[in-house]
Parts: structure tokens; C-alpha cells; sequence
């Protein structure tokens, strides 16, 4: 949420925050807080570099859930 500021104004050392928190609550955590913690750096270059809020990685994940929410990539027998 605070990552790409969605319902939240964007706070890249906020969201940090949280995944170091998450990754300390949990030794299963460290792979995926550490792609996370990747994200966050990718986006914060592309804000900085930029200026814009709007980063590719979000829109590349908006594609994603709309390719998942209609069924793209799934096999015929396993929707459900």
C-alpha cells in the first residue's frame, strides 16, 4: 500500500519499514520481502528519475490482475 500509495499517500521509507518489520517477524519471509524490498527500489528510482508517480511496475501488475481476474493464462479444466 504504501509502496505505490494505493488508499495511502505513497511513503517509500514507510513501506520499508514495514517489510524489515515483516521480515523480522518471520525467517519464511526473507525471500519474498527481499523481492518486495527489490519493487521498492525500482520504484523509488523510477520516481526519482522521472518524477511521476505512476510506475511501470504497478501498471504491470494492474495488467496482471485484470489478465488473472478473466481467466488468461488458466487452463480450461482448472477455472473454477
Amino acid at each position: 500500500m504504501y509502496t505505490h500509495g494505493l488508499g495511502l499517500p505513497s511513503d517509500v521509507h514507510l513501506a520499508e519499514r514495514h517489510y524489515d518489520q515483516a521480515m523480522d517477524a518471520s525467517a519464511d519471509a526473507y525471500l519474498p520481502v527481499q523481492l518486495a524490498l527489490l519493487e521498492l527500489r525500482l520504484v523509488a528510482w523510477w520516481q526519482a528519475h522521472t518524477g511521476r508517480s505512476n510506475s511501470p511496475v504497478l501498471a504491470a501488475r494492474r495488467l496482471l490482475a485484470t489478465a488473472w481476474a478473466r481467466g488468461w493464462g488458466i487452463a480450461a479444466g482448472e477455472a473454477a
